[in-house]
């Protein structure tokens, strides 16, 4: 399917709904609202365009580049977007409830408020993002770069967090209660009010950071 085509069909707010899209150009496109659910979009570009409110549900995007883009309350549940590029982009209140993260790269990326619920972020880039009130509840965090982001109110009720660097970043008020924390590093952090009761902490290094209030 080509470009222009997927332009008509969304002016007749049609759906995009399991049809094979592998390795289309939608860069600079606005199609808010439309559903992707269950398309292939491995290989796609969708940089630098906006999708707010877009239902990628179900989609493979495996290697796609969805950089400096707005998704804005997209919703990515369940979805593969292992190796995708998201740098730069907008993912305020964006939806990746169980989806495969795996590598992807979300590098100065605006992810407040998103849902990480259950979702699988081994080796994912979160490095100066701002993941103020994001949740992570139940995600499965292994050697990702957590380094100088803002994690200010984040939920990680029941992570399971290993071999992560949370270097420089800001975890005031954020929960890490029931989670795993296993060979972590959280150094030079600001530490205010931050709750790690019910944790379960072992080989974690904590190094000059700035506590005040910290629950344990």
């Amino acid at each position: 399917m080509k470009r222009e085509e997927i332009i008509l069909i969304a002016k007749k707010d049609e759906d995009f709904s399991k049809k094979d899209l592998k390795g289309i150009n939608l860069s600079g496109i606005d199609l808010v609202g439309v559903s992707f659910r269950g398309a292939n979009l491995r290989n796609a570009n969708l940089s630098s365009a906006n999708f707010s409110l877009c239902n990628f549900e179900d989609a493979d995007l495996t290697d796609a580049k969805l950089d400096s883009s707005n998704f804005t309350g997209a919703n990515f549940s369940r979805a593969n977007l292992e190796r995708v590029d998201f740098n730069f982009s907008i993912l305020t209140m964006a939806n990746f409830n169980e989806a495969s993260l795996k590598n992807a790269n979300f590098l100065n990326s605006k992810l407040t408020g998103a849902n990480f619920e259950k979702a699988n972020l081994t080796e994912a880039n979160l490095q100066m993002t701002d993941s103020s009130m994001a949740i992570f509840i139940e995600a499965f965090l292994m050697n990702s770069n957590l380094k100088q982001a803002s994690f200010i109110g984040a939920n990680f009720t029941g992570a399971s967090i290993t071999g992560c660097s949370f270097y420089m970043s800001d975890l005031s008020a954020a929960t890490f209660k029931d989670a795993i924390l296993t060979g972590c590093e959280i150094f030079a952090c600001v530490l205010m009010a931050t709750d790690f009761r019910d944790a379960k902490i072992s080989e974690t290094i904590f190094n000059k950071n700035s506590e005040i209030r910290v629950k344990r």
